[in-house]
């Protein structure tokens, strides 16, 4: 999975993809005990980041791991 997601990453970055709408999403992980945050591309619905943790906890440092750099 983790090769496939880099590939997938590799070949938006080549093609200039840039994202104009996100979403941040939350969800329960183990009946409410664990979270997790995901960022989608709300155009294609292209998942571009999935981290665990509470969104308001991780969006500083997620957002340095989810630069494009194109």
């Amino acid at each position: 999975m983790d090769e496939f997601l880099r590939k997938r990453k590799e070949e938006l970055q080549r093609s200039g993809y840039k994202p104009t709408y996100l979403e941040v999403d939350e969800f329960a992980i183990h009946k409410g005990h664990s979270y997790a945050s995901c960022v989608m591309d709300l155009e294609t619905g292209e998942i571009l980041w999935v981290g665990k943790g509470v969104a308001w906890r991780i969006s500083e440092s997620s957002s340095r791991s989810m630069t494009w750099n194109v």
